[in-house]
């Protein structure tokens, strides 16, 4: 549906995955896989200079951290970031959404400690902006970012946290907050009319930028 929508090939990376490889393998992963579509997106029709990182939860995780690591490399501007309701801090810095939606709206509290314990190999990982990117001291120029936040979902507030971050740092942010949906509610798309509606707009919003960036 994205890759119709946005018109843009869509690249889906198997990154190594805990429990088998902890932190810091998914992110070193995902920065490879993203040199690797810069070198080689045109044989496929891809355009090296219009490069978005997308995600969803610990995905969206994962395409923040890259374009951090991204962003300190000096490597070509990204396009953009678009974050799907984002793991972006560590449980040990409860956030009030956390705990008001800790159980009954299908992520729930207890199933994010047992996420966050099998992909760190010590908990004060949990503090490296690499794995919490909240946690991070400086945002300043990373791409525009597109983020989606859902109502009942106990991430909620680390992902609005995080935009204003973004915000504070310079980083032009849309937000699309989906007051009464759950976590992971874009994947349910035919049941939700939320989720072809959430895709459509990432959509919109990609072509957006792609026509900004030509102009």
């Amino acid at each position: 549906h994205l890759a119709d929508i946005s018109g843009c090939v869509v690249i889906s990376v198997d990154y190594r995955r805990a429990p088998e490889y902890r932190f810091p393998s998914a992110t070193e992963d995902c920065l490879v896989a993203t040199r690797w579509a810069l070198n080689h997106c045109q044989e496929f029709g891809g355009n090296p200079e219009r490069i978005f990182l997308a995600g969803d939860s610990a995905g969206a995780n994962l395409a923040t951290v890259t374009a951090m690591q991204w962003q300190e490399q000096e490597i070509v501007a990204l396009s953009g970031q678009i974050l799907l309701y984002p793991v972006t801090d560590h449980y040990s810095r409860t956030k009030p959404s956390a705990i008001e939606f800790e159980d009954g709206f299908g992520l729930s509290r207890t199933d994010m400690h047992w996420f966050w314990d099998q992909y760190l190999t010590d908990p004060s990982q949990g503090s490296h902006p690499m794995a919490s990117p909240l946690m991070a001291e400086d945002l300043t120029g990373l791409p525009h970012a597109l983020l989606i936040v859902s109502g009942y979902d106990p991430l909620r507030d680390e992902g609005l946290y995080y935009s204003n971050r973004l915000k504070e740092a310079g980083v032009p942010v849309t937000l699309l907050f989906y007051e009464e949906m759950i976590h992971g509610f874009v994947s349910y798309l035919g049941i939700l009319r939320q989720g072809l509606d959430a895709i459509r707009r990432i959509g919109a919003w990609i072509r957006e930028r792609q026509g900004l960036l030509n102009d």
